[in-house]
């Protein structure tokens, strides 16, 4: 993305100078060479989609002065304005965001930060100014192309390693041995995620023994969701959402609280985890994660109604808006998966569970 920094640069200007354009180029390339935090980059991501939003939040002032300062270094007459500059914030995030996912697309932290990216984008409008939408639709594309590599990666067949034993010692016939059974391991999660999966998908039944069907239609699309990232290998694989649409198998469109009022307690604390994983990066980013935000809600107040000011307030969305079953599913995973590939959380990343496996046999 930095080499069509100049066209990106037309959000803030509509015809950017060279000098505008070297001076963002030169503090990008300084962000870039900083080991920046994690959070630091998750408030980015939220920069770059939605904007910034005032009063920041602790997270989000750390964030914005991490940009002012790499941005005066090379422009010492930029004003710390949060509400003048923020276009300007926005595009140095945004490339910023593009060119780590293009440089380390496998790296732990894009994986991370690309599941966020593409969590954001599918119960939202497009930006209305043109060339906003096209770094936010450039930024996405980065994201889904790092998820695909990080997919692929994890699920590479390798030929298995032959020990060479002839003439060696027994510290080099260890070695190779290790490295047989390492690889052993790595083919056969591949292989039992697939039989976890399809079992799953051709069963049509929930682990509580209830057909899918029989679910309503809130509760599905959750439970699904929640099942289906169970089985798989995260980053999931792009035919994922095939599954899940055909396991939903509903377009019924309903809105955000008519979806609330169909979940249990149940579903929802499988959907949030044993780890709470979710608590924590809502309350700070709720419109990076917004259901996982509302399930945080419902399961701290016992499923208690009047959360919908409070949710359109924090996640920016209507929450009469509606949507088909397979998209609130599919947002679902989405969430599931940012979460699970947070670098801060203890959460298993495949499907070694060994009572999922017997569910398979």
């Amino acid at each position: 993305m930095l080499a069509g920094l100049a066209t990106h640069a037309r959000i803030v200007s509509a015809v950017p100078t060279d000098a505008f354009v070297e001076q963002r180029k030169a503090a990008i390339t300084e962000l870039l060479a900083q080991d920046l935090a994690q959070d630091t980059l998750v408030a980015f991501a939220e920069f770059a989609t939605f904007g910034i939003s005032q009063p920041l939040s602790k997270t989000h002032a750390w964030a914005t002065q991490v940009l002012y300062k790499a941005i005066h270094a090379h422009q010492a007459s930029f004003v710390n304005d949060v509400e003048a500059t923020q276009m300007d914030l926005r595009l140095v995030a945004a490339v910023s965001l593009g060119e780590l996912l293009s440089s380390q697309p496998t790296n732990a932290k894009s994986l991370h930060l690309a599941a966020l990216l593409r969590a954001t984008a599918r119960l939202r409008a497009q930006p209305p100014e043109v060339h906003l939408a096209k770094l936010v639709a450039q930024l996405l594309e980065l994201a889904d192309r790092t998820l695909m590599l990080g997919a692929q990666k994890l699920r590479v067949r390798r030929a298995l390693p032959i020990a060479n034993v002839a003439g060696t010692d027994a510290e080099a016939v260890g070695a190779d041995m290790n490295n047989l059974v390492r690889v052993l391991k790595e083919n056969l999660l591949a292989d039992r995620e697939e039989l976890n999966v399809l079992w799953w998908v051709f069963g049509a039944r929930s682990r509580t023994g209830k057909r899918f069907d029989t679910l309503p239609l809130g509760e599905r699309v959750l439970v699904t969701a929640t099942e289906l990232c169970e089985r798989m290998l995260m980053p999931p694989i792009r035919t994922a959402s095939h599954l899940l649409r055909a396991v939903v198998a509903e377009l019924t469109a309903i809105s955000t609280a008519q979806l609330a009022v169909q979940v249990s307690k149940e579903s929802l604390e499988a959907f949030l985890g044993d780890h709470r994983d979710g608590a924590l990066l809502p309350d700070a980013h709720p419109t990076l994660l917004p259901l996982t935000w509302l399930c945080t809600r419902l399961l701290a107040s016992d499923l208690s109604p009047g959360w919908e000011p409070e949710f359109e307030k924090r996640t920016k969305l209507d929450p009469r808006a509606t949507f088909s079953a397979d998209t609130w599913a599919l947002q679902l995973m989405d969430e599931l998966v940012a979460r699970k590939l947070d670098p801060s959380a203890a959460l298993d990343r495949g499907t070694d569970n060994d009572e999922e496996a017997e569910e398979a046999e």
